[in-house]
Order: structure tokens, then sequence, then C-alpha cells
């Protein structure tokens, strides 16, 4: 299949090598403009790929499925997940499939959400290139064509509507964690290396069609190069339950922050401050108790109603909706900051966005 990396930081320095996320990776997975629906919207979603959303070597369910399960927990009905990834797919297998195969054509009209993961095989690893990178990026032109033409493709089964298409990266498309340092230093510093030429790819296609793309490679690694063996399965190319997990909740946030960016009006993010009054802040409370009612979060807090002012009961519900956050993402850092007062990620999470 595709992926392998690190040993971890420590690994990193024994090899000599620098392990930086690229630039836009460092602040967050990247969202489409085009999104266009609410995520009360999903409910199918179809999935294309490689091994990895196949679920190859994890004796579990793999994040196709349970990013569904985490979606219909977000929103209360259930989230119908259809699953035509293959083992050693590539761009051109996945491009077949769409414009050949009548089930995964009918799927994808079906969906309001497609997820993408595919490319690594594109560029795995062989005998004949061993670690010469330039002997694998050189097929990267091809990938970009072909990842370009899939989601195009994907846009003309659903004529008349906009669709969410959410394009996965890679932490690693050879080995990783300790069974690449087990292969030495070229070998890991190689694999690396095509690696983030390969993410670079997928983001570039995502930005340019309007589509969404979850970095993998943040979300094992973090900005800090962690050791990911532990995210890993027992052939240290495939991600084991614990991955899966990981993957899923990416693909979640960007869901999040993608699908439920449009309804509601602007928030002026200096008007809601503690003792403010005005419709920003009105508008503001209605989201809360919206998000906040649906989950299943307000029953607790009893607050005191929508008053137009910023006041205990909002801050109150503020601390819930970032707990709520955090919980259904598992993602600890909506808990850091002020909790009390919103910042620009729980107002996007909520449908709001800054003037």
């Amino acid at each position: 299949m595709r992926a392998l990396a690190i040993r971890a930081a420590a690994a990193a320095v024994t090899l000599g090598l620098t392990l930086s996320p690229p630039p836009a990776a460092q602040a967050s997975d990247s969202t489409w403009p085009v999104a266009g629906q609410r995520l009360t919207t999903v409910r199918d979603v179809e999935t294309l790929g490689d091994s990895v959303p196949y679920g190859t070597r994890c004796g579990c369910r793999p994040f196709p499925s349970l990013t569904a399960s985490r979606l219909a927990a977000l929103d209360g009905p259930a989230v119908v997940s259809t699953n035509d990834s293959y083992p050693g797919y590539r761009v051109d297998n996945v491009l077949a499939q769409l414009t050949s195969s009548a089930r995964v054509r009918a799927r994808v009209r079906a969906a309001q959400v497609v997820i993408v993961e595919i490319g690594a095989n594109d560029v795995g690893y062989s005998s004949v290139c061993r670690t010469s990178v330039a002997c694998y990026t050189k097929r990267l032109p091809h990938v970009r064509a072909s990842l370009t033409r899939i989601v195009t493709t994907i846009r003309a089964l659903a004529p008349g509507r906009r669709i969410g298409i959410v394009l996965l990266g890679y932490w690693n498309v050879w080995l990783d964690g300790r069974y690449a340092a087990a292969r030495g230093p070229a070998y890991v510093k190689a694999g690396v290396t095509v690696t983030l030429a390969t993410d670079a790819v997928i983001r570039s296609v995502a930005q340019s069609t309007g589509s969404a793309y979850a970095d993998l490679w943040l979300a094992f690694r973090g900005t800090t190069s962690r050791d990911d063996t532990a995210l890993l399965a027992s052939d240290g190319d495939h991600p084991d339950a614990a991955g899966h997990a990981v993957i899923a909740a990416a693909v979640v946030r960007v869901l999040r922050s993608s699908l439920s960016a449009v309804p509601y009006p602007a928030v002026a993010r200096a008007h809601l401050v503690p003792g403010a009054r005005n419709a920003d802040v009105t508008t503001y409370q209605e989201a809360l108790r919206e998000l906040l009612t649906r989950v299943g979060r307000l029953g607790v807090l009893d607050p005191a109603g929508i008053t137009g002012t910023y006041g205990p009961e909002t801050r109150s519900m503020t601390r819930a909706a970032y707990g709520y956050e955090a919980a259904a993402t598992g993602d600890p850092s909506w808990l850091r900051g002020d909790l009390a007062v919103p910042g620009p990620g729980l107002l996007r999470a909520l449908g709001l966005h800054l003037r």
C-alpha cells in the first residue's frame, strides 16, 4: 500500500532529520469555500480510495464507518456510509470506477459527502527506484491530473447541487514509525520527502477544486513530529484501530468546520465580550442554543434565555460548547484559552463567521 515514517522526534534527531509539516499544515486542516450545506443535511457518505479506507490489516471498523457514526452522534439521525475503496488502488483505478461502475456512480449521486484517499500506491516504494526521490516524484504530475479529474467527475455526477468532497493526505506513503527506522536513515528520509511532495499535490488539488483537505501528517505526528508507531498495524504500513480513530476525528473536524459555515449572519468578534448588548450577541446566543439543544447539552445548563446581553448564561453555554467540541472531535486544543468568550474556531463550528 503506502505508509510509514519516522521514529519520533528522538529518531528524527538520531537520523539528522528536520521533520516539519508544510506551512499550511501547522495551523489547521483546510476547508473548502463552496460547502453549501449544514451538517444536518449529511445522510450519505461515500468513500473512494486505497487500502487505508478499505481497512487493510486493521481488524477494526475502518475510518469511513467511524466517520459516519461520529456524524450521527453529532446530529442524531443515522448517517449511511458506503465504501468503494480497494487495496492496491491508484488514482486511475478510482477514476475508472467513477466512469464505468454503475454502483459507484449511483452512490456518489446519492451522497452529500464523498471522501477520497488515493495516491500512495502511485508512489509506493519499489526495488527499482529504491530511495531515489526523483524516481517517485516524477509520477506526481499524473497524480495531480487524475485526482483533479476525479473531483470534477464527482461534481459532474451531482449536477445542480453542491457536494462536499474531502481529500485526505497521508502520514507516510511508505512504512512509518519504528518499521521505517529499521530500514535505515536513507529510507526514512526518502519516504518523508516523497510523502510531503505527495501531500502537497493532494492539498493543491483540494484548494484548486474547492474541496476540503484533511491533513493526516498533522493528525498522526502533530507539530512536533511525534512517533506514530502506536497508530500503525503490525505491517508498519496501515493504520490500526487507534489510527483509524485519529483519521475519523480529522475528517469529522474538517466536515464540522466546512459544512456548518453558511446559514447564519456574520458576527463581529469584538462585540462578543461580557456585558455587550446588541444583535450580534443575540445571534450568537441563538446559534449556541441550537447546537447545545441538538446535542443534548442545553438541559443541564438551565440558561436564563436569550437576552441580547453577553452575560453569565451565555458564558456558561460557551464553555459547554467548547467542551462538547473537544469531546466530539477528540481535539483537546478546543480547551485552550479563554473558554468564556468565543474564538473564531467556535464561531465557525456554530455556523457563524467574523466580519
